[in-house]
């Protein structure tokens, strides 16, 4: 829960939801927080001198097999322009710690999808053998080719990030014992048309053709627009009851899996934005699971949209399904909004299925059978629990259900879901425990102790929004209308767990006055400079971070040597002394860094200056120095609140801030969300990070 007893949880809660104040926000749920199994990614600054960095243009003959392969060579940048019609096989590895590395050299660090495509490397390459390879800012467009990447012959511990595909067959294909690869932070956009219509339009496939393991495949914070399976793991050799692939430890966290008008066709398979129909199957489709209870499959945080009727199938589109013998999974804290059917798990075993969110799932089958948001058949020992079913409708009197178990299905939990405004729940129920689910304006229930209710009149549910499109410079925001529990849900705190601490912005004390002068939202880095360039090269970027899931500014230079200025003036110039009384910003730092507010005081400008030391040493001439501990430098995001009198007048008792009018950073990281506020009272605590919002 959120605690809104003190003003500053009061202001941190008001600043993550100001941008969006009638409605919940992706940083207000209890879910693990993204860019938890999100890789580091460290690209060394390119040295014409380092005889191991090789650039690479289009027109030097440097984009070889034999470059690439060479051991004598080790990082490799490359400059922008659409290199060979062959792929390159890489079958060269780095070391765990000496890893090779490829990046896009183009004078600045944006996501390939925000930048025009002559300004972005078009390359293809596979991973044959190949391990231990750091791949950051590559695209693969309009080749439409079979697959675009592929990883063989025991490619190991790879990491994929930011890459931009599109128009594509297949995107990725991971084979047997390539274990330890990450797919992050990508935009797989948009499969060609004769791809979709043979059902071969894949954006990411694990794969074994016969017996085999896929370890530890890591796909995290992916936008998958338009493909015909999002994300497949694929066993060909399945048999009902026995599987010969082990994908254990795959990690399937934070990626945006959705159809748009651009995919959907009339009944005759015609392009149509108005159309009902599709070609194309499930963003994601599961055909084997793990065999390891101690090391399952994990699902988290996924949102996929969009799925109406397949055309070649001749059933609705089911955004995730599972086959055969899909064991050992922990789907948790998803979104199913908006398609004719959600989710079947069949055949399955030792699953945990909570917290997950089906929404507007609109069920029209020509068949009649019984489709559904989520279907429960054969398999047995799953855990579903603290789900929420928003609006599931139907055409048909007997073909709709928000959950129907089927009789085959065994020794299941059914705890402490909400059901607002469905047909109906239930099927088979004996064998199974149930308890605490709560129903709105739902025919028919399910056993257990919660609380049924004829109207959903006074469910009080709000409202969810989230970003997709995240990497093109321009994210887009869909708008889920009365998905989520509120504190005025009667069953707020005892199910429904997916989004109970998702708040309006009414709900919550009234804040500090705040005034927002950087989010990075823009896409722009209006405000900001380099005042110190010596060493030249040091820049500020704006790009989209997966684990703030927002825009941020990102700083990169030559550690200290380089500073960074926003100016307050240039981007609020009725920015007033009588509104400030304090100020924060969120920062993610790995390395040494100074933070410095310049003020206008009643006895000259001062810098107050904070650093990442446990000490606080005070004032020497016109600066004064305050540690934010050491921990404040440790790689992960911190959002820092500081109250600029009281640390004024600790080292200069008397003196007062009149106008706060700069900010300065030396070092190289990542900041965001800076702002100023008029306190009601004394901030009470000055360093913390942004986890301690929740308990």
């Amino acid at each position: 829960m959120i605690n809104t007893t003190t003003l500053l949880h009061a202001f941190l809660l008001f600043f993550y939801l100001f941008s969006f104040s009638a409605c919940a926000t992706d940083s207000d749920t209890q879910r693990q927080p993204s860019g938890f199994y999100e890789e580091r990614v460290m690209i060394p600054k390119y040295n014409p001198n380092d005889p191991t960095h090789v650039l690479i243009t289009p027109n030097n003959g440097k984009w070889n097999r034999y470059v690439l392969n060479d051991p004598n060579n080790k990082h490799f940048y490359v400059k922008p322009g659409k290199y060979s019609n062959r792929y390159i096989n890489l079958t060269r590895s780095g070391t765990k710690t000496s890893r090779r590395t490829m990046s896009l050299y183009n004078g600045n660090n944006l996501h390939p999808a925000a930048l025009p495509d002559s300004q972005v490397a078009n390359v293809w390459f596979h991973f044959v053998g190949a391990s231990y390879w750091t791949i950051d800012r590559m695209a693969n467009l309009d080749r439409n080719v079979n697959p675009s990447m592929r990883f063989m012959n025991g490619a190991t511990h790879n990491i994929i990030n930011r890459w931009h595909l599109r128009n594509f067959k297949v995107g990725a294909i991971i084979g047997v014992n390539c274990h330890y690869n990450t797919v992050q932070n990508s935009y797989i956009n948009g499969a060609t048309a004769s791809a979709l219509r043979t059902i071969d339009a894949i954006g990411l496939d694990i794969y074994t053709k016969v017996k085999g393991s896929v370890i530890g495949t890591k796909f995290i914070n992916n936008d998958i627009r338009n493909a015909t399976d999002g994300i497949q793991l694929t066993n060909n050799q399945r048999k009902l009851g026995k599987t010969d692939a082990n994908f254990e430890g795959t990690i399937i966290d934070n990626n945006r899996i959705w159809r748009d008008s651009d995919s959907y066709t009339d009944r005759d398979g015609n392009p149509d934005p108005q159309g009902k129909y599709l070609y194309g199957e499930n963003a994601i489709d599961l055909k084997a699971g793990s065999d390891n209870p101690k090391n399952p499959m994990i699902i988290t945080n996924n949102i996929m949209w969009g799925y109406t009727f397949d055309l070649m199938a001749m059933y609705p589109a089911v955004p995730l399904v599972t086959h055969t013998y899909v064991n050992n999974v922990k789907m948790n804290d998803n979104i199913i909004a908006e398609s004719l059917t959600g989710a079947v798990i069949m055949s399955s075993y030792n699953w945990e299925f909570e917290r997950n969110l089906f929404y507007n799932i609109s069920i029209e089958d020509p068949d009649d059978k019984k489709r559904t948001a989520l279907y429960v058949s054969i398999g047995k020992r799953l855990s579903i629990k603290d789900n929420t079913f928003v609006n599931t409708t139907t055409k048909r009197q007997n073909s709709g259900w928000s959950l129907y178990i089927h009789e085959q299905a065994q020794e299941d939990t059914f705890s402490n879901n909400v059901f607002v405004n469905v047909p109906k729940a239930g099927g088979r129920t004996s064998g199974h425990t149930f308890s605490n689910n709560w129903f709105y304006n739902t025919k028919e229930s399910l056993p257990g102790s919660g609380k049924n209710y004829m109207s959903a009149t006074n469910v009080e549910m709000g409202d969810y929004t989230f970003a997709y499109e995240r990497f093109t410079g321009k994210p887009k925001r869909k708008t889920l209308e009365k998905a989520v529990t509120t504190t005025k849900s009667p069953h707020y705190g005892k199910a429904g767990s997916a989004s109970q601490s998702s708040y309006s912005a009414a709900s919550v004390a009234t804040p500090p006055k705040v005034t927002v002068l950087e989010n990075a939202e823009d896409g722009r880095t209006n405000g900001w400079d380099v005042y110190d360039n010596k060493p030249s090269g040091a820049t500020v970027s704006n790009f989209y971070d997966a684990q703030k899931r927002s825009n941020v500014i990102e700083l990169d230079g030559s550690r200290t040597a380089n500073g960074y200025r926003f100016d307050f003036k240039k981007v609020n110039s009725k920015l007033k002394a009588n509104m400030i009384n304090a100020i924060t910003w969120s920062m993610k730092f790995n390395e040494a860094f100074s933070i410095y507010v310049g003020v206008q005081t009643t006895r000259g400008f001062r810098y107050l200056q904070y650093s990442a030391s446990d000490k606080s040493r005070g004032k020497r001439g016109a600066y004064i120095h305050h540690g934010l501990g050491k921990k404040a430098q440790n790689g992960t995001w911190k959002t820092f609140t500081r109250d600029l009198q009281a640390d004024l007048r600790r080292f200069e008792p008397g003196n007062k801030v009149t106008l706060v009018k700069t900010f300065l950073v030396r070092g190289s990281g990542k900041i965001d969300d800076i702002a100023v506020l008029k306190k009601a009272g004394s901030v009470s605590q000055t360093s913390y990070s942004a986890a301690s919002v929740a308990t």
